[in-house]
């Protein structure tokens, strides 16, 4: 006995609609290596509308590395200048997988939601 009244059983996908109370939806699910949707209606997934996708958070990463690596520079302290193109390249390429996800990772969710709540204040202005 575990003191719970019942059990509920029921698709990964759906388990965030649960929390949510939400009826109707459509699930994003962002995972590392990969992406799956799913539409949920009345509390079911609907299995015809479920889709994959290879691009994961792991991608987003990589080409968020490419990107610094392209644009960016480093900076050596407050009072002199920049390293060379060459090694602030060589600098941002050591930097391990999971310590670069961290650090970039907080960035990526803030402008996720930003760009979230923008896109709900222009629906509240029009």
């Amino acid at each position: 006995n575990i003191g719970a009244p019942g059990i509920l059983p029921m698709a990964a996908q759906v388990f965030p609609a649960i929390l949510l109370a939400c009826g109707n939806c459509l699930i994003v699910d962002i995972g590392y290596s990969g992406t799956r949707i799913v539409a949920v209606y009345a509390r079911n997934p609907v299995l015809r509308s479920y889709q994959f996708s290879p691009i994961g958070t792991k991608d987003m990463f990589d080409r968020l590395r490419r990107e610094i690596i392209q644009v960016g520079s480093v900076k050596k302290s407050k009072d002199s200048g920049r390293v060379s193109k060459e090694l602030a390249k060589e600098i941002i390429e050591r930097i391990p997988d999971d310590v670069f996800e961290r650090l970039c990772g907080s960035l990526l969710i803030a402008l996720i939601y930003f760009v979230g709540v923008l896109g709900q204040h222009r629906r509240h202005i029009q």
